[in-house]
């Protein structure tokens, strides 16, 4: 099984793909960007295309753009995991992925606290403090 760094190079071309695509028009949709992918490799890859479009989103929204599809201008995992089925539950989020929203809302955003993110994602738990930290 790769890892999550080797998986990212793996995806690459598919990611700068959907940057493009997002700056040059509006935000795409993450499942035509999978839908070519195997059931494993089709979760990783959403949540990094997620992860991508968190950030434009949170960005966007800082410069006072309005988002108003489903996700919106400030969207979180929980968004994400209701609106992009090839994520999978909350609970299945590496905690990699989880500190990366907590960076992109640290930038751009609300700069939430690490015990709102340890006590909402338990599952990470045990990676999560030096993640944040990080």
């Amino acid at each position: 099984m790769m890892n999550p760094a080797q998986q990212t190079k793996l995806f690459e071309p598919t990611i700068l793909a959907f940057e493009k695509a997002w700056i040059a028009d509006s935000p795409p949709s993450i499942g035509s960007f999978v839908a070519d992918c195997d059931s494993f490799s089709k979760s990783r890859l959403a949540s990094e295309l997620a992860a991508i479009d968190m950030e434009l989103r949170w960005q966007a929204t800082s410069q006072g753009h309005r988002l108003t599809d489903l996700l919106g201008g400030q969207p979180t995992w929980r968004a994400y995991s209701k609106c992009v089925p090839e994520i999978g539950e909350l609970a299945q989020l590496p905690p990699d992925l989880v500190a990366e929203e907590y960076r992109i809302r640290c930038l751009w955003g609300d700069r939430p606290s690490h015990d709102h993110f340890i006590s909402a994602f338990s599952k990470q738990f045990p990676l999560l403090p030096q993640l944040l930290a990080e």
